[in-house]
């Protein structure tokens, strides 16, 4: 198994492996009296209703872009066929950016690299498209990741743009918030509540602006030069536990795709722990055959986010994290 510099893709065989990552689509409402959440799908098939072209679909307005500013927009919005849920696509580019072009001739000693525009036969200018996909069911999106076309942050922008111009300019902006499930604070206090948390920085990462946590462990490195990795634990006292809602705080951030936490852990009050939270944040990995044109098969990632939405509304022992129409469980997001 390989990973590219993204690390979002495994070669294995024939076959890749992708991630798709379940996300709360949260709009800022705050001091906003009687504010109403529309369930997203539905407002996706309203920008798909009012909009003709992708570029009415792009964000930022296409309409005097500099050069280096990156773009996205949405293409193929539709009914899910056979069930419910709005599938869509985006795709992520940097506007007039030169790039670097590399010719795989690997007997020469030193690697054949052009930097400049890429332009097609006719001279026109080429941009260098990352496309993924999803699907929206109430307040839940699943996305396939792709680091590559610009992170989570861009489609935040995006998806806030296209509501508001063509759903309701009342709309506030939006985020879209990791997810675990309810497990992990049915964890904590099945156990008693927190004894302790550990974290662990990874060395050479610089953390996110006004990072809660990251970026007061950057700062203590930079103290001591020379210093390979910053650990930080928070003890509780022995006969309180720590404060539950803030461990699941910080619990987000180190979920968190860009976060430069390398490892957290959890001792419980009654002895137990939980070693490592990847099992608690909501995502799954999903294996994808590459097509004879040598790109991953569509209708398999396609396949994959369907199948995932669906799982997802399967009660387990009475529990599920999203109902029916795609609404959380109160139990099963970070607050902010």
């Amino acid at each position: 198994m390989a990973c590219n510099l993204n690390g979002q893709v495994d070669f294995m065989g024939t076959q890749l492996q992708r991630m798709l990552h379940l996300k709360h689509v949260h709009f800022k409402s705050r001091n906003r009296d009687g504010f109403v959440q529309l369930p997203t799908d539905e407002l996706l098939l309203k920008v798909a209703a009012k909009t003709n072209g992708f570029g009415q679909r792009h964000y930022p307005p296409p309409s005097g872009l500099p050069n280096g500013m990156r773009c996205a927009f949405m293409d193929n919005i539709r009914k899910r066929r056979g069930g419910d849920g709005v599938q869509f696509d985006v795709y992520g580019y940097v506007y007039g950016l030169s790039s670097d072009q590399f010719h795989p001739n690997f007997a020469v000693p030193h690697p054949d690299i052009n930097t400049g525009p890429i332009t097609d036969r006719q001279g026109k200018r080429r941009e260098i498209l990352h496309l993924y996909h999803g699907i929206a069911l109430g307040q839940a999106v699943i996305i396939e990741y792709n680091r590559a076309a610009g992170g989570v942050g861009i489609l935040e922008d995006l998806l806030s743009y296209v509501f508001h111009e063509y759903c309701d300019r009342q709309l506030p902006s939006l985020e879209l918030l990791d997810v675990t499930t309810g497990d992990l604070r049915r964890a904590i206090d099945a156990g008693g509540g927190v004894d302790s948390v550990s974290l662990k920085m990874i060395s050479g990462t610089r953390a996110p602006q006004n990072a809660h946590v990251a970026t007061p462990m950057s700062k203590l490195r930079s103290l001591i030069g020379g210093t390979k990795q910053v650990k930080m634990s928070w003890e509780s006292g022995p006969d309180n536990p720590l404060d539950a809602n803030s461990v699941m705080r910080v619990a987000r951030e180190y979920a968190d795709d860009e976060s430069p936490l390398e490892r957290m852990s959890i001792k419980l009050k009654d002895g137990g722990s939980i070693p490592s939270l990847e099992t608690y944040r909501e995502r799954r990995r999903i294996a994808v055959d590459i097509g004879p044109n040598n790109t991953p098969v569509v209708a398999d990632i396609e396949k994959g986010l369907r199948h995932y939405l669906d799982e997802l509304r399967t009660p387990t022992k009475g529990w599920r994290i999203i109902d029916d129409k795609g609404n959380f469980n109160s139990t099963a997001t970070f607050d902010l």
